[in-house]
């Protein structure tokens, strides 16, 4: 008969093992070992890499049986373009064909990708990880047929081709048949009118005079661009900032100039213009009204938006009107909205302009961190927040009037210079609004403003530390002040 007492401690001793068991397999899982990568980037001038590198990675099981969730890290190169991260090794992970993919994000907008794979050693390089083959998962997104069937041309069957063609040969085809075939030389040189009824020969047309001109309906050709600059007004967008877009992007990568003083006076934008070249911008006389958010939107350096210049302490020519509640002339030359690249939009010109937010226009110059801009000859007028606010600093005004703001008149940076018959006049807040040091402020007027000087008044004999240097100021206080 079986000895019960025998059994159970047999069971039990069986559960000791597969508890044991378990405990052993779970300290198995420990944390991988990290292989540290150190280098230092260049650029291709041999001057050190400054800005970000993205490392991203899938899931993954290391050789060794440490399991990596998926993620990502940025690290900012150093100064000297100084590289440091620490990585679990990839090589001989599973699934197979495991990569780091690594993108470069410079400071002088210039991007690239490139794969990694990481040994499991202690130390090791940029330049030992890097891959030398894309991973299958990305090779074979290369080419698709769905994809080769949408850009390649069929050699035999029919296709529907879109787009521009250029040919280096002219291509031969076949004797026409149908009325939308293409007709080659010797069918043209045989059936053209010619006048007499019979063909002739385009190579060698008769003298002139001596056939029946044709007749029929023909294309006006219009000239788009005349010396290098375009000219808005001739391109087809039905749009006239549409027209003008269309225009900055027949610019080569450098910029120029657009003249878009070929349009009527009264001219209405329900596109935003952007102006994404280092370009001049020429408008003619009269009144634009800008529907866009922004209605105009700078993202290059170096743009000049210039209107006619006018006599001095005369109402200027042409106005830039707001039409929505927005800024009217937007300057976003800041890192976060530009994947971390600095001065990416300094040296601004306004020139000479009438800028009207019509009480609807959030602000007429709206540049928070733009350095070296000069807003010269300008009547802001009417915008709800402010009618100027350039909060950087190096910044330049000249005879620059600021009126009826719904907010500050001008608010300012640091280290600038404001000069000559500038004047913020009946502003619902402050007329001069000095937010930074270091400014040299030279004979500027206030009147009727809720308040004169915002940030600092000037005390008479005296310039403290931090304060503008005020040459000439006038504080004309409102009524009740």
């Amino acid at each position: 008969m079986p000895n019960t007492h025998r059994l159970a401690g047999r069971f039990f001793s069986v559960l000791i093992s597969l508890a044991v068991a378990l405990a052993l397999t779970q300290a198995g899982y420990a944390a991988p070992t990290l292989c540290q990568v150190n280098d230092t980037v260049y650029r291709a001038d041999g001057t050190p890499a400054q800005g970000d590198v993205v490392i991203l990675w899938p899931a993954f099981t290391t050789a060794d049986g440490s399991p990596v969730a998926a993620g990502q890290v940025t690290v900012q190169l150093g100064a000297q373009g100084q590289f440091s991260a620490s990585l679990a090794p990839n090589a001989g992970a599973m699934p197979a064909g495991t990569y780091y993919r690594v993108t470069y994000k410079l400071n002088d907008g210039s991007t690239s990708q490139e794969y990694w794979t990481v040994p499991a050693t202690q130390t090791t390089t940029i330049a030992a990880i890097r891959s030398t083959l894309a991973p299958a998962s990305v090779a074979a997104q290369f080419l698709t047929r769905s994809w080769a069937d949408a850009h390649y041309m069929d050699l035999t069957n029919a296709q529907t081709v879109a787009g521009v063609k250029s040919f280096s040969s002219s291509p031969a085809v076949p004797t026409p048949q149908n009325p939308n075939d293409v007709a080659n030389k010797a069918y043209v040189d045989a059936n053209n009118g010619g006048g007499g009824g019979g063909g002739t020969n385009l190579s060698s047309p008769p003298p002139i005079g001596n056939v029946t001109p044709n007749t029929g309906a023909f294309t006006t050709l219009t000239v788009q661009t005349t010396n290098g600059i375009p000219n808005p007004a001739k391109f087809p967008q039905s749009d006239p900032c549409a027209q003008i877009n269309a225009a900055i992007g027949a610019l080569p990568a450098a910029g120029g100039t657009v003249d878009a003083r070929g349009f009527a006076p009264g001219q209405t934008c329900n596109a935003t213009l952007t102006a994404n070249k280092p370009v001049t911008l020429l408008f003619g006389a009269g009144t634009w009204t800008f529907n866009g958010n922004p209605g105009i939107n700078v993202s290059a350096p170096n743009v000049v938006i210039a209107c006619p210049a006018a006599s001095f302490q005369q109402t200027a020519a042409t106005t830039l009107l707001s039409g929505t509640a927005a800024p009217l002339i937007a300057n976003f030359a800041d890192a976060l909205a530009n994947n971390g690249n600095y001065y990416t939009a300094d040296g601004m010109e306004v020139r000479d302009c009438v800028l009207d937010g019509n009480n609807t226009g959030t602000f007429g110059i709206f540049a928070p961190a733009v350095y070296g801009m000069k807003i010269h000859g300008v009547h802001a007028r009417a915008f709800t927040a402010a009618n100027i606010l350039a909060l950087a600093g190096q910044n330049d005004m000249f005879n620059t009037v600021s009126d009826a703001s719904g907010g500050d008149g001008v608010v300012w940076g640091a280290d600038g210079h404001i000069s000559g018959m500038s004047r913020a006049n009946g502003n619902a807040a402050d007329g001069w609004h000095i937010a930074g040091p270091g400014n040299i402020i030279d004979g500027p007027t206030a009147w009727e403003n809720k308040a004169v000087w915002a940030a600092r008044r000037r005390q008479p004999g005296r310039r403290l530390a931090g304060q503008p240097h005020l040459s000439g100021a006038q504080d004309h206080p409102a009524d009740g002040e």
